[in-house]
């Protein structure tokens, strides 16, 4: 995740230097009061804040930007974390978990979606060649043409995350990890957020049905959990998201469990 976000902030920092160049004349355009520069102001704020009590104006965090060098760092560290477990307890299971998509090539676009592939799993199999479980984390598909990446298709389902609904995409990313890592693979997180609980019900159904394929052909699949058993707060998109099986009242913080919950539970 760490290497996906920094793509991203690539991405954002090439257009907030595009806008800043027209930041003044831009605030005239905006139907709303908008101070650009005492924005820029309060981000060197933060940061002198930043320094003050971490020691640097930019702390690294779970969504911060990660480089190459700072992703090879982390890897060493699980292989040293594994090393020091299993000395002291041979029997625990060790392993990490990765978010992945399913990464599909037009015609084209062969290059980049096999670039993202190695980003996003193949360069991790040195550093996790051993350990007893990969954990799978996938929502969704990403397709990539002649250019790059391209948004999902036109007239495709979107969820609330404005990504692709297509569950297919677990059975999918199952499938080509299992051609190099041969481990127990866990779905540590599968999920979809919509308000209309019937979509959920569907993608819950078609990923498992992906699943069950996946065992039919003896893949070590150990265990699906889905993301999330109650609305949570999905990072800068706070509650908006609704992933849950059981829906949750903020005011009175009631639960209250969705047909999903019960469908999910009906499997065996």
């Amino acid at each position: 995740m760490g290497l996906q976000l920094a793509a991203i902030a690539k991405r954002f920092t090439l257009m907030a230097q595009q806008a800043a160049k027209k930041a003044k004349s831009a605030e005239g355009t905006v139907q709303v009061g908008m101070n650009f520069e005492k924005m820029m102001e309060n981000m060197k704020f933060a940061a002198a804040e930043n320094a003050a009590v971490f020691g640097t104006p930019q702390p690294q965090i779970f969504v911060s930007s990660r480089t190459p060098e700072g992703d090879e760092l982390v890897f060493h560290a699980h292989q040293a974390a594994k090393e020091a477990i299993k000395a002291l307890y041979p029997n625990i299971k060790v392993g990490i978990t990765l978010s992945m998509h399913d990464c599909q090539a037009l015609p084209g676009g062969e290059s980049f979606a096999d670039a993202a592939w190695d980003e996003e799993f193949r360069h991790y199999l040195p550093y996790i060649e051993g350990d007893d479980f990969l954990g799978v984390q996938n929502y969704t598909r990403t397709q990539y043409g002649p250019e790059g990446q391209l948004p999902a298709p036109e007239g495709a389902e979107l969820t609330q995350m404005d990504y692709e609904l297509y569950p297919e995409a677990l059975e999918h990313v199952i499938r080509r990890v299992h051609e190099d890592f041969h481990g127990d693979l866990i779905v540590t997180e599968n999920g979809v957020a919509v308000s209309d609980d019937s979509r959920r019900v569907e993608f819950i159904g078609r990923a498992l049905k992906g699943v069950e394929n996946c065992l039919a052909d003896g893949i070590p699949v150990k265990g699906y959990m889905y993301w999330s058993l109650m609305d949570n707060f999905e990072w800068q998109k706070g509650f908006s998201m609704t992933f849950g099986l059981i829906a949750v009242d903020r005011n009175t913080m009631e639960r209250h469990p969705k047909p999903s919950l019960a469908f999910l539970g009906s499997h065996r």
